[in-house]
């Protein structure tokens, strides 16, 4: 459950708005209107925390992630569809790069009766732990199948960011609020 408690926001002497409270509830489904200028969009920065209200207080359980889609987004990068959707697994992105260096540091000694040996081999296991508990083994599978959930075609994977246009965009960013585990 997420609680707003008399947030208020006030630009150039201006109430934004003033002492909102509401409460949004797992599984509730919100629909956010007004008039352009009334808020909207200072609201939903406020709760993903881009934006510290003057007033007030928003509170989100620790165990609560929250996705938040810009309206306007600036996309630059040259990687392919599927490679910037990849970008939402981070911590398993690192995880992945973490291990394959272990394993090439195991595979180069030959002090396996060492400490510093024994170390790395238990390093290499709370890795490896670690990946399966995130679900290292299935984040490209994950990737796929929301690419293809959002209208993308399999021959698209691979074409730079850049090819796409602005709508497309932002699907591929929706992709990666989709895929973040945290």
């Amino acid at each position: 459950m997420i609680s707003v408690n008399n947030l208020s926001i006030h630009f150039t002497g201006t109430d934004l708005f003033s002492n909102v409270s509401f409460l949004v509830n797992d599984k509730d489904r919100i629909g956010l209107v007004g008039k352009n200028g009334s808020g909207k969009t200072t609201l939903l920065n406020i709760i993903s925390g881009g934006i510290i209200p003057q007033e007030g207080e928003v509170v989100i359980p620790s165990n609560t992630s929250i996705g938040y889609l810009r309206q306007e987004m600036e996309t630059n990068s040259q990687k392919s569809i599927f490679n910037e959707a990849l970008t939402a697994f981070d911590e398993t992105l690192k995880l992945e790069k973490r291990i394959s260096k272990l394993n090439k540091e195991i595979a180069d000694r030959t002090d396996y009766e060492s400490k510093t040996y024994n170390q790395i081999i238990h390093q290499l296991t709370e890795a490896n732990e670690r990946f399966q508990i995130i679900g290292g083994q299935s984040m490209q599978g994950e990737t796929e199948k929301v690419l293809a959930g959002l209208g993308f075609k399999r021959s698209d994977f691979q074409r730079p960011v850049t090819e796409f246009s602005s709508g497309w965009q932002m699907r591929i960013e929706l992709a990666k609020i989709l895929l973040k585990k945290t």
